[in-house]
């Protein structure tokens, strides 16, 4: 077989590929929309099992966002009771869901749980696990996000692997439009406190004001802190976030740092916030000297 023979065939087969290729993205492209992936439009949590000496059964849903969450939860045993969902915050295969007590000794009270769905059980046995659960005061508006220690005022019921029963969560993403405008964010001034060293457990606090749409706030959070009036040595670095109901276009959020420091000191902060239907903010920076 001659040079210019073997480039021939190999030429015809390179376009026989190519318009093979072509065939194939035209049909794909053609497909009806419900023959695509279908991506969920609402966060879910569906769950039964039990767990320590706890039975339980329910589920609930919200927006992409924590949006208008809906549910319920029943409880029997060492905890024995009925929730309506309150918040919903999921993020991938975690979720924290809160809800308001109705039946029992608690009616009234708030009750919080955070969960991980490993997946459907092995041979048999479940492999998702409940992080922690408790009581709280009064129902809680807005859930931790998955991975951040729970409120301080949580009274905790207990939590560990499920020995029976199943955990499905689905985590779904918001699709922004592209020319959806952005959301805007700004820092508010902090009130200087008294000279003196304050360790916390919470860190030290941040009051932000998110312009957008109403629905829910998600926000991010860069932290540096450092002796006061000094950028050395730093004491703290981390990020963090959190998730607000965002009842108006504009509304004021008053945040703690779930990140362990000193109040007093220098706080560095960088700020990018959204809301639903918007696009990510540009970044807001602030510095306070505390104490």
């Amino acid at each position: 077989m001659t040079d210019r023979v073997a480039d021939e065939l190999m030429r015809a087969c390179y376009d026989r590929r190519l318009r093979a290729t072509a065939v194939v993205v035209a049909a794909f492209l053609l497909l009806p929309a419900p023959a695509l992936a279908q991506l969920p439009l609402r966060d879910s949590v569906s769950a039964f099992g039990h767990v320590l000496q706890t039975d339980f059964a329910g589920g609930a849903e919200a927006g992409p966002n924590g949006e208008n969450p809906v549910g319920s939860l029943t409880l029997s045993g060492f905890l024995d009771f009925t929730t309506a969902t309150t918040c919903l915050n999921v993020s991938g295969n975690s979720v924290v869901g809160g809800g308001r007590i109705l039946t029992g000794r608690q009616a009234g009270q708030g009750f919080l749980s955070s969960s991980v769905d490993h997946g459907p059980p092995v041979d048999g046995r479940p492999v998702d696990v409940t992080v922690y659960s408790g009581l709280l005061p009064r129902p809680p508006r807005n859930c931790p996000s998955p991975g951040d220690p729970p409120p301080m005022q949580l009274r905790p019921t207990g939590g560990g692997p499920f020995t029976s029963g199943d955990l499905v969560v689905v985590d779904a993403i918001e699709r922004v439009p592209a020319d959806a405008p952005a959301a805007r964010v700004g820092l508010l001034p902090e009130v200087r406190r008294r000279p003196g060293l304050i360790q916390t457990r919470s860190g030290p606090g941040v009051t932000v004001r998110v312009c957008g749409a109403a629905g829910i706030a998600l926000i991010r959070v860069t932290q540096r802190t450092s002796p006061s009036r000094r950028d050395t040595p730093l004491w703290l670095r981390g990020s963090w976030r959190a998730e607000r109901r965002q009842t108006t276009r504009c509304q004021v959020h008053r945040l703690t740092s779930p990140l362990g420091s000193a109040v007093n000191g220098r706080h560095r902060f960088r700020v990018r916030a959204r809301t639903t239907g918007r696009r990510w903010s540009a970044v807001a920076t602030r510095t306070f000297d505390l104490g």
